[in-house]
């Protein structure tokens, strides 16, 4: 552990923001070892540890397939005998095992059941205080996820010359095309589900405005970015 953990501080002196030790740290004893390796060092070492707890059945059956799919350990391995031999070895773990307490001088965050429950102890100011809202934003499930440009769009001018945005005739067909790529492929019982983020301009929000069924959420960090001196310039005059 010491030696690794000598690895870790090394890399960090160097310059390192954030490392991961990714062990099975099962008992009080060894969290505690690391935790005093982790104060003597000079400077300090922020430390957070992050358990991940799953005992639902159906959750664990999932992450069973999941693993022995995906370990090539278990490559060519009927999956009754790698599902038996999985079992096997998170039984030896938890004979030793010990959870995250309370009483544990340790910052943590315990996720529980792929996040029906999480737990926050002692998550302090910078990186350990941003870790919780990315660990909660992770979906470990298979989803299907589309990306596009917003439409063809062209300004035009009201009678009081106040400047708009809209989809020019290509953009509307782009648009209706779109739409319908979308709902041919996504499977019947993913379309309830349907969530389109776009920016908040008008273009983009015209672009998805025949996905009428769906959840529709504008955000800002989804807006074109500010080309500051090389707006409005072609990519010819670009290069």
């Amino acid at each position: 552990m010491k030696a690794i953990l000598d690895q870790v501080f090394d890399w960090l002196d160097q310059g390192g923001e954030v490392a991961i030790f990714d062990a099975t740290n099962t008992t009080k004893e060894s969290r505690a070892q690391i935790l005093g390796l982790c104060n003597a060092k000079e400077p300090r070492v922020s430390l957070i540890f992050i358990e991940n707890i799953c005992d639902d059945p159906k959750v664990l059956a999932e992450n069973f397939k999941k693993k022995i799919h995906h370990s090539k350990e278990y490559k060519g391995v009927p999956y009754e005998d790698a599902a038996k031999d999985l079992k096997r070895r998170i039984l030896k773990y938890d004979n030793i095992y010990r959870p995250l307490e309370d009483d544990e001088p340790l910052c943590f965050v315990k996720i529980v059941n792929l996040q029906s429950k999480v737990v926050f102890n002692r998550v302090g100011p910078s990186i350990p205080q941003m870790l919780p809202s990315f660990l909660m934003s992770l979906h470990n499930a298979r989803r299907p996820i589309y990306f596009t440009r917003p439409a063809d769009s062209e300004v035009v001018r009201d009678e009081c010359n106040t400047p708009r945005t809209v989809i020019t005739r290509t953009g509307e067909q782009y648009a209706r095309n779109l739409a319908s790529t979308i709902e041919q492929r996504l499977p019947e019982h993913l379309r309830p589900k349907l969530t389109i983020y776009t920016g908040t301009s008008s273009q983009s929000i015209q672009t998805a405005k025949f996905l009428e069924k769906a959840n529709h959420i504008q955000m800002t960090c989804l807006n074109k970015m500010q080309t500051g001196d090389c707006r409005g310039m072609s990519t010819r005059q670009l290069h």
